[in-house]
């Protein structure tokens, strides 16, 4: 960015790069691992958390912090309507395809035949669609954090330095909203100036929650799910949990992708749009998970441990499994016990 605001914003974005740090959600925090010789020896390092963006708000107080999250409010909108003009032009010659697609994963309660060879071959027909997808998902779960991380440091100096304004804020807001709701469409009554007001101040004291926003309103995007499906499966395998950090992080340093940010990315995708396409997307993970299962109940891993069933089971369905968990809790949705069992949901954990 030209400007202060610009540059100092472009610094955070560098700084908390997916491709070069791990987002842990218990931290809240990003972390840099160290190089591969010295993991051993070394834990992760934080490079961006709490006390990062408190020293943020001391240096440039409630407005500034403001200003920065605003900013990347004007991003993810960006970045959400890039990807929709994208999608419409990459999937246009991919449509018969995506269409038998959907049928063959039709019932989704079903397991897909050959499951491992046909999920292959599904992701790497799709492979262009996803990776451009996946640039913009990125981009927009790396926003969400920070703007999240924002929030809750605002919250905090409201709750610290003023709780009797933040508690009066609270009221005024629910009785406002509950006042609204009952009007209907007889909203002329209300001081648009103040609702603006008041709409100030509810930023400024880090009222909002940006995973449940609603940023730009956009037309249906045929065959989101079944690309989303594709997208998952083609960097579910460059993915490890780290118990350090309780999350999803690169297998390799030079793989750009980390757990949280990319499920994250696509909740804020899926809100978007109507609240099907993302129990779709669920099932087809799900269904994933149980084609994959049945295929290989005849023959086992050798590795079995019935002690610690994560590594008894494919790196690709472990992982999957944990996106479907992290993005029902996310989402605020209850976990699809009724497509997948509460045993292998259990591997998220």
């Amino acid at each position: 960015g030209t400007t202060f605001m610009g540059t100092a914003l472009v610094a955070l974005l560098r700084l908390t790069s997916p491709a070069e740090t791990t987002y842990s959600p218990v931290a809240s925090a990003w972390f840099r691992h160290a190089p591969k010789q010295q993991q051993q020896q070394h834990k992760p390092t934080e490079v961006c958390g709490v006390g990062m963006f408190q020293s943020l708000e001391r240096s440039l107080g409630v407005a500034g912090l403001v200003g920065l999250d605003r900013l990347l409010g004007f991003k993810i909108v960006h970045e959400l309507a890039k990807l929709a003009d994208d999608y419409a032009l990459a999937v246009k010659p991919l449509a018969p395809f995506l269409d038998r697609l959907r049928d063959t994963l039709h019932p989704t309660w079903l397991p897909t035949p050959d499951a491992p060879k046909f999920y292959a071959a599904a992701a790497k027909k799709l492979e262009k669609v996803s990776a451009e997808i996946f640039v913009r998902v990125r981009a927009l779960g790396h926003a969400q954090l920070l703007r999240l991380a924002f929030k809750h440091t605002l919250r905090l100096r409201s709750r610290l330095d003023a709780n009797g304004l933040y508690q009066a804020l609270a009221a005024l807001d629910l009785s406002l909203v509950s006042d609204l709701s009952q009007r209907d469409d007889d909203h002329a009554a209300f001081d648009r100036d103040r609702l603006r007001d008041l709409a100030n101040l509810l930023d400024a004291s880090g009222f909002s929650h940006p995973t449940e926003q609603i940023y730009l309103a956009t037309d249906p995007l045929p065959f989101l799910p079944e690309a989303l499906l594709a997208l998952v499966l083609s960097y579910a395998s460059k993915l490890d949990y780290d118990p350090a950090l309780a999350t999803l992080a690169k297998r390799k340093p030079n793989f750009p992708i980390d757990g949280f940010v990319l499920v994250v990315g696509l909740h804020t995708l899926l809100k978007q749009l109507h609240p099907s396409y993302t129990h779709l997307l669920l099932r087809y993970l799900a269904q994933f998970v149980n084609s994959t299962l049945h295929a290989l109940a005849p023959n086992p891993p050798n590795h079995h441990n019935p002690d610690h069933p994560r590594d008894s089971l494919p790196l690709e369905v472990v992982n999957t499994v944990w996106v479907i968990d992290h993005l029902c809790r996310i989402a605020k949705i209850p976990l699809p016990t009724d497509l997948l069992p509460i045993e292998i949901l259990a591997t998220a954990s």
